[in-house]
């Protein structure tokens, strides 16, 4: 049975205070070395798809150990699974976080440098993909300023990698981070702007991301930034 809840969320705040991948990694895109191009499809997916299943990862973790109310990065394993490693935002009245993560050789890295999403819970609510994008595309269209440097180099052309998943659904565990119960809920749709990294290499990395949606959108956003620190262990292959 359907919530009597609308859910919005935003990669940073909560309710918006609301083929090989190595293969590739050296070509990059618009002068992005090892940045895989928008309109590509790594390890199977779109970026589009990629926005959807790093929702579906984000919501589907329980609050207790959930990545976007980690400030450390204590949690950043938690979900992951597969070639691609999920970064995320952090969903706190600040939008920072500092965190130190330790990640496995061989993964991509995909993630969110700001983005929106919404959930339909309601029959009243949007059940298409034109109705929902009139809800996620204003608060896009108004961001700023995009941000993103790997290993202290700044990442070119940001606005190429704005991104719109398909319409999907998010199943919610126990604990979610909500607070309304496992179920499934859908549609959903998200727009925003997002980086695939093709894997590291072995040893220490840093990634600095900023988005700012500098104005209120009622009635659903509120104005915030986003501003997070990535100390990233690469392990050797093999261990």
């Amino acid at each position: 049975m359907k919530s009597p809840c609308r859910i919005i969320a935003a990669g940073a705040l909560l309710f918006a205070l609301s083929a090989s991948l190595p293969a590739i990694a050296g070509r990059g895109n618009a002068g992005n070395p090892g940045v895989l191009p928008p309109q590509s499809v790594p390890n199977g997916k779109t970026y589009g798809e990629w926005s959807a299943t790093w929702w579906q990862w984000a919501l589907g973790q329980p609050a207790d150990v959930n990545p976007l109310l980690d400030q450390t990065g204590a949690n950043a394993a938690q979900g992951q699974t597969g070639n691609v490693w999920f970064l995320c935002g952090v969903w706190n009245t600040s939008g920072q976080a500092d965190r130190s993560i330790t990640v496995p050789p061989g993964k991509a890295l995909f993630f969110p440098i700001i983005n929106f999403m919404w959930i339909s819970t309601v029959p009243e609510d949007p059940q298409t993909a034109e109705g929902i994008r009139e809800i996620i595309k204003p608060p896009a269209d108004a961001v700023d300023k995009l941000e993103c440097e790997v290993d202290g180099v700044a990442l070119k052309n940001l606005a190429q990698y704005r991104t719109e998943s398909p319409l999907f659904d998010v199943t919610f565990p126990d604990g979610d981070v909500y607070g309304i119960g496992p179920a499934t809920y859908g549609p959903s749709m998200d727009e925003g702007y997002y980086v695939m990294l093709a894997p590291l290499s072995a040893g220490k990395h840093t990634i600095h991301l900023y988005g700012n949606m500098p104005e209120a959108i009622p009635p659903y956003w509120n104005p915030f930034s986003v501003d997070i620190m990535y100390h990233i262990t690469v392990g050797k292959p093999g261990k």
